[in-house]
């Protein structure tokens, strides 16, 4: 695996209570993904691999600052977490880069923000 890694955390909520406050949080678990250039996807970068991971395979894309980048402290979340239709567990992700510089987690937010 290379220095640039993507964490992702996922936490599952219980369906709203009568009466509650908030959720009540049922599981967490994290994963590390491999931001290495991936030439057949066209990556040319570890941004270019960042943004496709973040975009494409983990669906986060809402910065957690806005309107700018603060590198070492943004996270990306999913712009709609999932919620089961059946049971109302919701399903949140959240992305946090590691190994990127400054320079890199800005123009991965560049990309990632301008529509």
């Amino acid at each position: 695996m290379s220095g640039h890694r993507i964490t992702t955390y996922t936490v599952t909520y219980a369906s709203w209570r009568d009466g509650a406050d908030e959720r009540e949080k049922t599981s967490t678990r994290s994963e590390d993904w491999d931001a290495t250039p991936d030439t057949d996807a066209g990556d040319t970068s570890p941004v270019d691999a960042a943004v496709r991971r973040l975009r494409d395979d983990l669906f986060c894309t809402e910065p957690s600052t806005w309107p700018d980048c603060s590198p070492g402290a943004t996270w990306w979340a999913q712009s709609d977490p999932y919620e089961h239709p059946y049971t109302g567990e919701l399903t949140e992700v959240t992305a946090h880069l590691s190994g990127f510089t400054p320079d890199q987690e800005r123009a991965i937010y560049t990309r990632l923000t301008t529509r």
